[in-house]
């Protein structure tokens, strides 16, 4: 919650009601829309609403998780300086995140995959 308020433009205690609401380590990608329109419309804190936009894409695209509407807080901090993001080797953090899905997939009780499917086929 405190990265979030640092990184996201919010007020600590907004961002410590999202992600205690959702278990912990997570934003709901509505939440994030809202904030991104916020920063940009009302607050003028476009950087903020960069780092709302970048995080919400990659949540939607190549880090998604079973839900389809969540998004990981543990990302958040890949975006704390904007002018690294076209550093980043984005290829390798899919398929990182698609073999940790795997590895939770192969679990007997586990019925779905996450991830960003469309490497593994």
């Amino acid at each position: 919650a405190a990265l979030a308020a640092e990184l996201l433009g919010v007020d600590y205690e907004f961002a410590l009601e999202e992600t205690s609401g959702k278990r912990g380590g997570y934003f709901t990608q509505q939440w994030l829309y809202e904030c991104y329109q916020r920063n940009t419309h009302y607050y003028v804190r476009y950087d903020c609403a960069i780092r709302e936009y970048m995080l919400l894409l990659v949540g939607h695209t190549i880090l998604t998780d079973k839900s389809y509407t969540r998004v990981d807080a543990k990302w958040l901090p890949m975006f704390r300086d904007l002018s690294a993001c076209h550093r980043f080797s984005w290829t390798t953090t899919a398929l990182v995140s698609l073999y940790d899905n795997l590895n939770d997939a192969s679990m007997f009780t586990t019925k779905s995959l996450a991830g960003y499917a469309i490497l593994l086929q």
